[in-house]
């Protein structure tokens, strides 16, 4: 079975667009509204890719892909950045943690949808 896309965003109509536009193109998604719980999930196991929100409340998009390119189990790990900040600052924090793309809200979900197919494919 193939491993889950991880999906990390406190907007939860966002993780609601992910969890049922991906489930439809047959990707499975495991959807958190903070990273805290993320975190938790993800001492568990290792999702195929990682799509993140930058802003959230705690524990911010930066220092959960920080921690996930600190763990031996993560730090190769495809994320996609999503925010609304502006898209010079977020491909600049994309750059920072290290994350393959980067999506400015709002976003066509359908784009994001072949993006993430792009990555999947290219981890078979």
């Amino acid at each position: 079975m193939a491993t889950p896309v991880l999906v990390v965003d406190d907007d939860e109509n966002i993780g609601k667009v992910f969890q049922m536009g991906l489930r439809c193109e047959g990707v499975d998604v495991v959807y958190f509204s903070n990273a805290r719980d993320a975190l938790i999930w993800v001492n568990r196991s290792t999702p195929s890719l990682a799509i993140v929100d930058v802003v959230m409340p705690e524990i911010d998009g930066v220092q959960f892909c920080q921690i996930l390119r600190s763990r031996r189990e993560t730090e190769a790990l495809p994320i996609i950045l999503i925010s609304g900040i502006d898209g010079a600052e977020l491909k600049k924090l994309a750059s920072l943690v290290g994350a393959v793309n980067c999506v400015t809200k709002p976003f066509a979900p359908a784009e994001v949808f072949r993006l993430v197919h792009s990555y999947l494919g290219a981890n078979d």
